[in-house]
């Protein structure tokens, strides 16, 4: 007797009536799976088969901050993917995996489709199911950041940084102590603060970073004029700009935070990363970074088709081209590099720096 045929591991399958169930009875196929493999990714595979365990073990899990959150094991006759198709538009919520070889059912997505939408007793089992996952709050909370994640279009990018930025900044002279400096910063929850010169122009900026690179780690002392820690000359915006573009120059040129100058020339605020994090979750800028802080290809490999999600829907939409092309750009550039740094972490050091 075959997995199948045994309808009391297979529910919701016995909901359906009798000559339906022989029907799909021929259209489904069994997928075997070697030890270790990730069947699913979450927030990345698209789902493309309704599997039911057959045989084996596996489990599923939603990865946060390298914790694995919401795990679960699958019983033999237990289903994956049915709420992802249903209610996340084919994109899996959770990843799948298997701990040892095994073998699963497996339906293709637009049959399963097909049988939720002429059989609502069948439907109503996923819906169900999807109820009593909403009531966990990190579950509800993973949906609604899919959710804004769907949301993402075209006048995130198009906004000007104006909208994004605060107006408000912290400066000092570039004698100020680095404590004294610091401690302006944390009076005003600022993440950086500018360094005027003796004609009060600002030549340069002093971040959170520089400070716990520098003189947190002993290279510079407290008593130090802030100076000469201080990155110069200035990298700075316009106001005008649009978000792509301090989006950009952020990951050119490698910082945190840029200052933004209007139209008079004026140092206005600054923009940050947290306020192009805060802006737009899961944003292309968070795609990057996830991108330069992989750890094993298998974490990247699925970079492209995220970007094809965030980034080619806004230009179906009007999004100027030579935008998004040079975002696409960037991303793939983050991923080359971190793959490229792969080889040279499991050969050592390399015996010479390559030119430039």
């Amino acid at each position: 007797m075959t997995l199948f045929q045994k309808k009391s591991q297979l529910f919701p399958f016995c909901t359906l009536p009798k000559k339906e169930e022989k029907k799909i009875l021929d259209v489904f196929s069994y997928e075997k799976f070697p030890k270790d493999t990730v069947i699913l990714e979450q927030e990345l595979t698209r789902v493309e088969k309704f599997y039911t365990l057959s045989s084996g073990s596996a489990h599923y899990y939603f990865e946060d901050r390298n914790t694995k959150i919401l795990n679960g094991e699958l019983a033999l006759g237990d289903n994956f993917g049915g709420i992802s198709l249903l209610y996340n538009e084919g994109i899996c919520i959770r990843s799948l995996a298997v701990r040892e070889d095994s073998v699963f059912l497996a339906l293709d997505a637009d049959i399963f489709l097909g049988l939720c939408r002429d059989h609502s007793e069948f439907q109503e089992y996923f819906t169900n199911e999807f109820g009593k996952c909403m009531l966990n709050k990190a579950f509800a909370g993973i949906m609604a950041r899919q959710i804004r994640d769907k949301e993402f279009s075209l006048p995130f990018f198009n906004r000007p940084i104006s909208s994004v930025f605060r107006p408000n900044i912290s400066t000092c002279s570039r004698e100020t102590p680095i404590e004294e400096a610091a401690l302006k910063m944390s009076r005003n929850n600022a993440g950086a603060i500018l360094v005027k010169n003796k004609g009060q122009t600002i030549e340069g900026i002093v971040t959170d970073a520089d400070l716990k690179h520098k003189v947190a780690t002993g290279l510079h002392q407290p008593s130090e004029p802030v100076s000469a820690i201080m990155s110069s000359p200035l990298i700075s915006i316009s106001a005008d700009s649009q978000v792509f573009e301090a989006f950009l120059a952020m990951h050119r040129h490698d910082k945190r935070h840029i200052p933004v100058f209007s139209q008079s020339g004026d140092i206005t605020g600054i923009i940050s990363q947290k306020d192009l994090i805060s802006a737009q979750t899961e944003s292309a800028y968070l795609l990057i970074k996830t991108a330069m802080s992989a750890r094993s290809v298998k974490e990247i490999e699925n970079i492209h088709s995220k970007l094809e999600k965030m980034l080619f829907d806004p230009l179906r939409n009007g999004a100027n081209p030579e935008y998004i092309t040079r975002l696409i750009s960037a991303c793939s550039d983050a991923v080359i590099n971190r793959i490229i740094h792969f080889p040279w972490k499991r050969q050592g050091p390399r015996p010479a720096d390559f030119p430039s």
